[in-house]
Protein backbone atom coordinates (compact mmCIF):
# COMPACT_ATOMS: atom_id res chain seq x y z
CA UNK A 1 0.00 0.00 0.00
CA UNK A 2 1.22 3.22 -1.50
CA UNK A 3 1.89 5.95 1.79
CA UNK A 4 -0.70 8.95 0.36
CA UNK A 5 0.91 12.52 1.57
CA UNK A 6 0.42 16.00 1.03
CA UNK A 7 2.10 19.44 1.48
CA UNK A 8 1.35 22.01 3.78
CA UNK A 9 3.30 24.68 4.56
CA UNK A 10 6.01 23.32 2.67
CA UNK A 11 6.38 20.86 5.10
CA UNK A 12 5.30 17.21 4.15
CA UNK A 13 2.97 15.30 6.03
CA UNK A 14 1.23 11.21 5.63
CA UNK A 15 -1.48 10.08 5.65
CA UNK A 16 -2.13 6.60 8.08
CA UNK A 17 -3.20 4.19 6.75
CA UNK A 18 -3.55 0.07 7.12
CA UNK A 19 -0.26 -0.93 6.58
CA UNK A 20 1.11 2.04 8.91
CA UNK A 21 -1.25 2.82 11.39
CA UNK A 22 -1.73 5.78 13.92
CA UNK A 23 0.54 5.52 16.61
CA UNK A 24 -1.75 7.12 19.31
CA UNK A 25 -5.52 5.84 18.39
CA UNK A 26 -4.53 2.65 15.84
CA UNK A 27 -7.16 4.14 13.76
CA UNK A 28 -5.75 3.10 9.26
CA UNK A 29 -7.61 6.51 8.20
CA UNK A 30 -7.82 10.00 9.45
CA UNK A 31 -5.11 10.61 11.55
CA UNK A 32 -1.31 11.57 9.62
CA UNK A 33 2.08 12.17 11.02
CA UNK A 34 5.09 14.14 9.88
CA UNK A 35 7.76 12.83 7.35
CA UNK A 36 10.17 11.56 9.82
CA UNK A 37 7.57 10.17 12.08
CA UNK A 38 8.40 12.24 15.17
CA UNK A 39 5.05 14.13 15.27
CA UNK A 40 1.50 11.91 15.43
CA UNK A 41 -1.85 14.59 14.69
CA UNK A 42 -4.45 12.38 16.14
CA UNK A 43 -8.09 13.39 14.92
CA UNK A 44 -9.82 10.99 18.24
CA UNK A 45 -7.85 11.02 20.95
CA UNK A 46 -6.27 14.28 22.55
CA UNK A 47 -6.02 13.55 26.16
CA UNK A 48 -2.68 14.69 27.64
CA UNK A 49 -0.61 11.14 27.69
CA UNK A 50 -2.14 8.88 24.72
CA UNK A 51 -0.37 5.98 22.63
CA UNK A 52 2.64 6.27 24.79
CA UNK A 53 3.69 9.43 23.89
CA UNK A 54 3.23 12.84 25.36
CA UNK A 55 0.53 15.56 24.21
CA UNK A 56 2.18 18.57 23.18
CA UNK A 57 -0.54 20.52 22.07
CA UNK A 58 -3.88 20.59 20.61
CA UNK A 59 -4.55 22.46 17.18
CA UNK A 60 -7.37 24.91 16.58
CA UNK A 61 -8.85 22.81 14.19
CA UNK A 62 -8.84 19.92 17.08
CA UNK A 63 -6.18 17.81 16.27
CA UNK A 64 -4.23 16.28 19.30
CA UNK A 65 -0.36 16.82 18.67
CA UNK A 66 2.08 13.96 20.29
CA UNK A 67 5.74 13.67 20.19
CA UNK A 68 7.55 10.12 19.97
CA UNK A 69 10.67 12.58 20.71
CA UNK A 70 12.14 13.01 17.57
CA UNK A 71 12.83 9.31 16.61
CA UNK A 72 12.54 7.72 13.83
CA UNK A 73 11.42 3.63 12.99
CA UNK A 74 14.47 1.63 14.00
CA UNK A 75 15.69 -0.67 10.78
CA UNK A 76 18.65 -1.24 11.66
CA UNK A 77 18.70 -4.47 13.79
CA UNK A 78 22.29 -5.90 14.47
CA UNK A 79 22.22 -9.47 13.39
CA UNK A 80 24.47 -12.48 13.44
CA UNK A 81 27.68 -12.66 11.52
CA UNK A 82 27.08 -15.90 10.13
CA UNK A 83 23.29 -15.34 10.03
CA UNK A 84 23.15 -15.55 6.19
CA UNK A 85 24.00 -19.10 4.86
CA UNK A 86 26.63 -19.49 2.71
CA UNK A 87 24.57 -21.10 -0.37
CA UNK A 88 22.03 -18.42 -0.25
CA UNK A 89 23.76 -14.91 -0.13
CA UNK A 90 21.31 -12.70 -1.37
CA UNK A 91 18.76 -11.38 0.32
CA UNK A 92 15.27 -12.06 0.09
CA UNK A 93 12.51 -9.97 -0.07
CA UNK A 94 10.60 -9.48 2.90
CA UNK A 95 6.71 -11.33 2.85
CA UNK A 96 4.19 -8.61 1.34
CA UNK A 97 1.28 -9.85 4.19
CA UNK A 98 1.12 -8.02 6.88
CA UNK A 99 1.53 -9.92 9.94
CA UNK A 100 -0.90 -8.94 13.11
CA UNK A 101 1.19 -8.26 16.36
CA UNK A 102 -0.75 -10.84 18.34
CA UNK A 103 0.27 -13.89 15.69
CA UNK A 104 3.81 -13.01 16.40
CA UNK A 105 3.01 -13.04 20.31
CA UNK A 106 1.53 -16.09 20.07
CA UNK A 107 4.14 -17.42 17.86
CA UNK A 108 6.40 -16.52 20.26
CA UNK A 109 4.60 -17.82 23.56
CA UNK A 110 4.34 -21.44 21.91
CA UNK A 111 7.82 -21.34 20.68
CA UNK A 112 8.96 -20.72 24.55
CA UNK A 113 6.55 -23.12 25.77
CA UNK A 114 7.34 -25.89 24.06
CA UNK A 115 11.42 -25.12 24.23
CA UNK A 116 11.84 -23.79 27.85
CA UNK A 117 15.34 -22.93 29.09
CA UNK A 118 14.44 -25.36 32.11
CA UNK A 119 14.69 -28.50 29.39
CA UNK A 120 18.41 -27.93 29.14
CA UNK A 121 20.19 -27.44 32.88
CA UNK A 122 23.48 -26.04 30.99
CA UNK A 123 21.30 -22.52 30.32
CA UNK A 124 20.54 -22.68 34.21
CA UNK A 125 23.66 -23.69 36.28
CA UNK A 126 26.25 -22.72 33.46
CA UNK A 127 28.91 -19.40 35.21
CA UNK A 128 26.78 -17.03 33.21
CA UNK A 129 23.30 -18.90 33.56
CA UNK A 130 19.60 -18.11 34.82
CA UNK A 131 20.43 -19.92 38.63
CA UNK A 132 23.56 -17.41 39.02
CA UNK A 133 21.18 -14.28 38.02
CA UNK A 134 18.93 -15.61 40.65
CA UNK A 135 16.15 -16.13 37.91
CA UNK A 136 16.44 -20.40 37.91
CA UNK A 137 12.81 -20.58 38.96
CA UNK A 138 12.14 -18.83 36.07
CA UNK A 139 13.71 -20.82 33.48
CA UNK A 140 10.42 -21.93 32.27
CA UNK A 141 9.69 -18.61 30.79
CA UNK A 142 12.58 -18.38 28.93
CA UNK A 143 13.15 -20.67 25.69
CA UNK A 144 15.84 -22.64 23.99
CA UNK A 145 16.73 -22.55 20.29
CA UNK A 146 18.14 -26.43 19.65
CA UNK A 147 21.37 -26.70 17.88
CA UNK A 148 20.14 -29.41 15.19
CA UNK A 149 18.33 -28.59 12.71
CA UNK A 150 15.88 -31.16 12.36
CA UNK A 151 14.94 -30.60 15.85
CA UNK A 152 14.46 -26.54 15.24
CA UNK A 153 12.22 -27.82 12.33
CA UNK A 154 10.22 -29.88 14.50
CA UNK A 155 9.95 -27.41 16.89
CA UNK A 156 8.05 -24.95 14.31
CA UNK A 157 5.67 -27.63 13.56
CA UNK A 158 4.55 -27.89 16.92
CA UNK A 159 4.57 -23.77 17.26
CA UNK A 160 2.58 -24.20 13.75
CA UNK A 161 0.28 -26.41 14.89
CA UNK A 162 -0.20 -24.81 18.75
CA UNK A 163 -1.48 -21.83 16.88
CA UNK A 164 -3.88 -23.77 14.73
CA UNK A 165 -6.51 -22.98 17.95
CA UNK A 166 -5.53 -19.53 18.47
CA UNK A 167 -5.80 -18.59 14.31
CA UNK A 168 -8.27 -21.30 12.63
CA UNK A 169 -8.49 -18.51 9.81
CA UNK A 170 -5.02 -18.64 8.91
CA UNK A 171 -3.42 -20.69 6.30
CA UNK A 172 -2.32 -23.59 8.10
CA UNK A 173 0.97 -24.13 5.94
CA UNK A 174 1.90 -20.10 6.22
CA UNK A 175 1.16 -19.99 10.14
CA UNK A 176 4.21 -18.47 10.96
CA UNK A 177 4.98 -16.83 7.78
CA UNK A 178 5.97 -13.24 8.66
CA UNK A 179 7.23 -13.56 12.22
CA UNK A 180 9.94 -12.52 12.41
CA UNK A 181 13.06 -15.47 13.15
CA UNK A 182 10.82 -17.91 10.74
CA UNK A 183 11.51 -19.24 7.11
CA UNK A 184 10.91 -21.23 4.54
CA UNK A 185 13.43 -23.63 3.47
CA UNK A 186 13.55 -24.41 0.14
CA UNK A 187 15.33 -27.51 -0.02
CA UNK A 188 13.36 -28.95 2.60
CA UNK A 189 10.56 -27.03 1.78
CA UNK A 190 9.73 -26.77 5.87
CA UNK A 191 9.27 -23.99 7.72
CA UNK A 192 12.69 -23.45 9.80
CA UNK A 193 13.87 -21.22 12.68
CA UNK A 194 17.33 -19.78 12.97
CA UNK A 195 20.13 -20.23 11.10
CA UNK A 196 20.86 -23.44 8.61
CA UNK A 197 23.80 -24.16 10.65
CA UNK A 198 24.38 -26.65 13.40
CA UNK A 199 25.87 -25.66 16.55
CA UNK A 200 26.85 -27.31 19.92
CA UNK A 201 24.40 -27.13 22.78
CA UNK A 202 21.10 -24.69 23.03
CA UNK A 203 21.03 -20.75 22.53
CA UNK A 204 18.83 -19.21 25.47
CA UNK A 205 15.78 -17.01 23.89
CA UNK A 206 14.98 -13.99 26.07
CA UNK A 207 11.58 -12.16 25.63
CA UNK A 208 11.11 -8.38 25.54
CA UNK A 209 7.88 -8.61 27.09
CA UNK A 210 4.76 -6.03 27.43
CA UNK A 211 3.32 -4.81 30.50
CA UNK A 212 0.95 -7.64 30.54
CA UNK A 213 3.63 -10.27 29.62
CA UNK A 214 3.30 -10.36 25.91
CA UNK A 215 6.58 -11.27 24.26
CA UNK A 216 7.13 -8.75 21.55
CA UNK A 217 10.75 -9.72 20.64
CA UNK A 218 13.03 -12.39 21.34
CA UNK A 219 16.87 -11.94 21.90
CA UNK A 220 19.17 -14.73 21.52
CA UNK A 221 22.28 -15.24 23.39
CA UNK A 222 24.48 -17.70 22.46
CA UNK A 223 26.35 -20.00 24.88
CA UNK A 224 29.89 -20.01 26.19
CA UNK A 225 30.99 -22.93 24.07
CA UNK A 226 30.45 -21.68 20.72
CA UNK A 227 31.93 -17.83 21.59
CA UNK A 228 35.08 -20.08 22.68
CA UNK A 229 35.01 -21.73 19.55
CA UNK A 230 34.11 -18.85 17.27
CA UNK A 231 35.62 -15.35 19.27
CA UNK A 232 33.29 -13.37 16.78
CA UNK A 233 30.35 -14.56 17.48
CA UNK A 234 28.23 -11.95 18.71
CA UNK A 235 27.01 -13.16 22.55
CA UNK A 236 23.53 -11.46 21.83
CA UNK A 237 21.32 -11.10 18.67
CA UNK A 238 17.77 -10.37 17.58
CA UNK A 239 15.78 -13.30 16.73
CA UNK A 240 15.28 -12.57 12.75
CA UNK A 241 15.56 -13.63 9.18
CA UNK A 242 15.58 -11.25 7.13
CA UNK A 243 17.91 -13.01 4.65
CA UNK A 244 16.23 -15.95 3.95
CA UNK A 245 13.27 -16.93 1.84
CA UNK A 246 10.03 -16.10 3.45
CA UNK A 247 11.71 -14.73 6.55
CA UNK A 248 11.33 -10.81 7.54
CA UNK A 249 13.20 -8.62 10.14
CA UNK A 250 12.04 -7.18 13.66
CA UNK A 251 10.37 -4.59 12.34
CA UNK A 252 11.48 -2.23 15.46
CA UNK A 253 13.05 -2.88 18.15
CA UNK A 254 10.49 -2.84 21.34
CA UNK A 255 11.31 -1.75 25.17
CA UNK A 256 10.85 -5.00 28.15
CA UNK A 257 8.82 -4.67 30.78
CA UNK A 258 9.50 -6.36 33.84
CA UNK A 259 6.15 -6.49 35.17
CA UNK A 260 5.44 -9.86 34.64
CA UNK A 261 8.46 -11.15 36.09
CA UNK A 262 7.66 -9.65 39.58
CA UNK A 263 4.11 -11.05 39.36
CA UNK A 264 5.30 -14.23 38.65
CA UNK A 265 8.09 -14.07 41.35
CA UNK A 266 4.85 -13.23 44.17
CA UNK A 267 6.70 -9.58 44.25
CA UNK A 268 2.70 -7.57 44.58
CA UNK A 269 3.96 -4.25 45.90
CA UNK A 270 2.09 -1.56 44.80
CA UNK A 271 3.95 0.97 43.16
CA UNK A 272 4.26 3.43 45.87
CA UNK A 273 6.62 0.75 47.01
CA UNK A 274 8.55 0.24 44.27
CA UNK A 275 10.62 2.80 41.94
CA UNK A 276 11.63 2.29 37.85
CA UNK A 277 14.73 1.86 36.55
CA UNK A 278 15.96 2.68 33.13
CA UNK A 279 18.94 -0.15 31.42
CA UNK A 280 19.62 -1.75 29.16
CA UNK A 281 18.77 -5.26 27.48
CA UNK A 282 15.84 -7.44 29.24
CA UNK A 283 18.35 -10.03 31.12
CA UNK A 284 19.36 -7.16 33.38
CA UNK A 285 16.43 -5.95 33.68
CA UNK A 286 14.99 -9.32 34.96
CA UNK A 287 18.05 -9.42 37.01
CA UNK A 288 17.82 -6.11 38.36
CA UNK A 289 14.03 -7.17 39.75
CA UNK A 290 14.21 -10.54 40.88
CA UNK A 291 17.71 -9.19 42.91
CA UNK A 292 15.20 -5.79 44.77
CA UNK A 293 12.63 -8.22 45.37
CA UNK A 294 10.25 -6.15 42.87
CA UNK A 295 11.47 -2.84 44.55
CA UNK A 296 13.40 -1.83 41.28
CA UNK A 297 10.56 -2.39 38.29
CA UNK A 298 12.90 -2.21 35.31
CA UNK A 299 12.65 -1.50 31.77
CA UNK A 300 14.86 -1.91 29.21
CA UNK A 301 15.84 -1.10 25.25
CA UNK A 302 17.96 -2.71 22.96
CA UNK A 303 20.80 -0.56 23.42
CA UNK A 304 21.81 3.21 25.08
CA UNK A 305 20.93 4.69 21.55
CA UNK A 306 17.49 3.16 20.72
CA UNK A 307 14.25 3.51 21.87
CA UNK A 308 14.18 6.56 23.77
CA UNK A 309 10.85 7.64 23.13
CA UNK A 310 9.08 4.50 24.31
CA UNK A 311 11.47 5.06 27.62
CA UNK A 312 10.52 8.38 27.74
CA UNK A 313 6.60 7.45 27.63
CA UNK A 314 6.94 4.35 30.14
CA UNK A 315 8.74 6.40 32.75
CA UNK A 316 5.91 9.23 32.07
CA UNK A 317 3.14 6.57 32.73
CA UNK A 318 4.46 4.92 35.95
CA UNK A 319 5.29 8.86 37.34
CA UNK A 320 1.87 9.76 36.91
CA UNK A 321 0.61 6.53 39.30
CA UNK A 322 3.04 6.29 41.43
CA UNK A 323 4.91 9.69 41.88
CA UNK A 324 8.52 7.47 42.69
CA UNK A 325 11.89 8.89 41.27
CA UNK A 326 12.96 7.21 37.83
CA UNK A 327 16.16 5.99 38.07
CA UNK A 328 18.61 5.27 35.12
CA UNK A 329 22.01 2.97 35.04
CA UNK A 330 23.42 2.20 31.76
CA UNK A 331 26.62 0.37 31.64
CA UNK A 332 29.89 1.73 33.57
CA UNK A 333 31.94 2.67 29.74
CA UNK A 334 28.91 5.45 30.31
CA UNK A 335 32.07 7.86 31.36
CA UNK A 336 34.46 6.58 29.13
CA UNK A 337 32.43 5.80 25.80
CA UNK A 338 31.62 9.08 23.80
CA UNK A 339 28.53 7.21 22.00
CA UNK A 340 27.59 6.34 25.29
CA UNK A 341 27.93 9.64 27.09
CA UNK A 342 25.77 11.74 24.32
CA UNK A 343 23.50 9.05 23.90
CA UNK A 344 22.74 9.01 27.69
CA UNK A 345 22.70 13.08 27.99
CA UNK A 346 20.25 12.97 24.97
CA UNK A 347 17.66 10.58 27.24
CA UNK A 348 18.26 12.87 29.98
CA UNK A 349 17.10 15.51 28.23
CA UNK A 350 14.13 14.08 26.67
CA UNK A 351 12.88 12.88 30.55
CA UNK A 352 13.56 16.79 31.72
CA UNK A 353 11.23 17.95 28.36
CA UNK A 354 8.64 15.44 29.93
CA UNK A 355 9.18 17.35 33.28
CA UNK A 356 11.23 14.75 34.72
CA UNK A 357 14.40 14.76 36.65
CA UNK A 358 16.37 10.67 36.84
CA UNK A 359 18.39 9.95 39.44
CA UNK A 360 21.57 8.35 38.04
CA UNK A 361 23.29 5.26 39.50
CA UNK A 362 27.31 4.46 40.12
CA UNK A 363 28.87 2.02 40.95
CA UNK A 364 32.43 1.06 41.69
CA UNK A 365 32.95 -2.20 40.39
CA UNK A 366 31.07 -4.29 37.84
CA UNK A 367 30.00 -3.55 34.20
CA UNK A 368 26.28 -2.96 34.33
CA UNK A 369 23.94 -2.66 37.33
CA UNK A 370 23.57 -6.36 37.49
CA UNK A 371 26.87 -7.14 38.04
CA UNK A 372 26.74 -4.49 41.02
CA UNK A 373 23.75 -5.98 42.51
CA UNK A 374 25.21 -9.63 42.20
CA UNK A 375 28.32 -8.70 43.63
CA UNK A 376 26.90 -6.34 46.51
CA UNK A 377 29.00 -3.76 45.48
CA UNK A 378 28.36 0.01 46.34
CA UNK A 379 25.84 1.47 44.52
CA UNK A 380 25.30 5.41 44.61
CA UNK A 381 22.69 7.96 43.12
CA UNK A 382 23.67 11.02 41.29
CA UNK A 383 21.73 13.98 40.16
CA UNK A 384 21.92 13.95 36.32
CA UNK A 385 24.05 17.84 37.03
CA UNK A 386 26.39 15.57 39.23
CA UNK A 387 26.65 13.35 36.59
CA UNK A 388 27.71 15.49 34.12
CA UNK A 389 30.28 17.01 36.39
CA UNK A 390 31.50 13.33 37.35
CA UNK A 391 32.30 13.10 33.57
CA UNK A 392 36.03 13.76 31.82
CA UNK A 393 36.13 17.15 30.68
CA UNK A 394 35.88 16.69 27.60
CA UNK A 395 32.63 13.95 27.68
CA UNK A 396 30.99 17.03 30.23
CA UNK A 397 31.27 19.55 27.75
CA UNK A 398 30.19 17.01 25.12
CA UNK A 399 27.12 15.98 27.30
CA UNK A 400 25.96 19.22 28.30
CA UNK A 401 25.86 20.45 24.80
CA UNK A 402 23.54 17.78 23.29
CA UNK A 403 21.68 18.20 26.37
CA UNK A 404 21.09 21.54 25.31
CA UNK A 405 21.11 20.84 21.77
CA UNK A 406 18.25 18.15 22.21
CA UNK A 407 15.69 20.68 24.63
CA UNK A 408 16.49 23.72 22.10
CA UNK A 409 15.82 21.20 18.95
CA UNK A 410 12.57 20.29 20.47
CA UNK A 411 11.31 24.21 20.86
CA UNK A 412 12.41 25.08 17.50
CA UNK A 413 10.58 22.35 15.80
CA UNK A 414 7.49 22.83 18.21
CA UNK A 415 7.53 26.67 17.18
CA UNK A 416 7.86 26.17 13.45
CA UNK A 417 4.89 23.62 13.20
CA UNK A 418 2.46 25.51 15.21
CA UNK A 419 1.35 27.65 12.60
CA UNK A 420 1.57 24.80 9.89
CA UNK A 421 -0.65 22.78 12.06
CA UNK A 422 -3.17 25.53 12.62
CA UNK A 423 -3.05 26.23 8.70
CA UNK A 424 -4.53 22.66 8.50
CA UNK A 425 -7.97 22.32 8.29
CA UNK A 426 -9.57 19.23 9.37
CA UNK A 427 -13.09 19.29 7.08
CA UNK A 428 -10.54 19.57 4.15
CA UNK A 429 -7.81 17.37 4.79
CA UNK A 430 -9.64 14.86 6.88
CA UNK A 431 -13.21 14.81 6.12
CA UNK A 432 -13.93 11.16 7.84
CA UNK A 433 -12.64 12.72 10.90
CA UNK A 434 -14.43 12.71 13.77
CA UNK A 435 -15.35 16.38 14.67
CA UNK A 436 -16.13 16.38 18.74
CA UNK A 437 -12.73 16.97 19.72
CA UNK A 438 -11.36 19.47 23.03
CA UNK A 439 -9.81 22.53 22.32
CA UNK A 440 -7.40 22.83 25.08
CA UNK A 441 -3.61 22.85 25.06
CA UNK A 442 -0.45 22.30 26.76
CA UNK A 443 2.75 24.05 26.68
CA UNK A 444 6.33 22.03 27.08
CA UNK A 445 7.29 24.18 29.98
CA UNK A 446 9.97 26.38 28.45
CA UNK A 447 10.24 28.30 31.58
CA UNK A 448 10.29 25.49 33.77
CA UNK A 449 13.41 23.90 31.56
CA UNK A 450 15.37 27.22 31.18
CA UNK A 451 14.87 27.64 35.16
CA UNK A 452 16.72 23.14 35.40
CA UNK A 453 19.18 24.10 33.16
CA UNK A 454 20.17 27.35 34.60
CA UNK A 455 20.15 26.42 38.29
CA UNK A 456 21.59 22.33 37.71
CA UNK A 457 24.26 23.43 35.16
CA UNK A 458 25.57 26.49 36.91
Amino acid sequence: MRKQKFMKGGRIFYRVNKMRRCLICGAASGCFYTEDEAISYCCRRTEEFAGGARRLRVTATGLGVYSHEGASWLHAIKLLGNYKSPNEPKAYEEPSEEVAPEVIATAYAQLVRLSPAKNHPELIAADDGLAARRLGELSEFYGALPGNPDKRIELVEMVCAAMQAHFPQRDPARMVAGVPGFWFDQKQQKWMIGPPQEWRGARLLIPFRSPQGEIRALQIRTNKQEREQHPDLPKYFFLSSANYPEGTRLKRAPIHYTDFLAEQLGYTQVYKETTLLITEWPLKADTVTAISQGRLRAIANSGVDSSHRELVGAAVEFYKESGAPVYVAFDADAKENKMVVTQLARLISLLALAALEPVILGWDHGKGIDDALLGHDNIYKMRFDEWFRSLPEELQHQAIETYRQTIDMHRNAQSELVKTEDSIDLHQEIPNAQQNLRENSQDLHEEEIDIQINDKLH
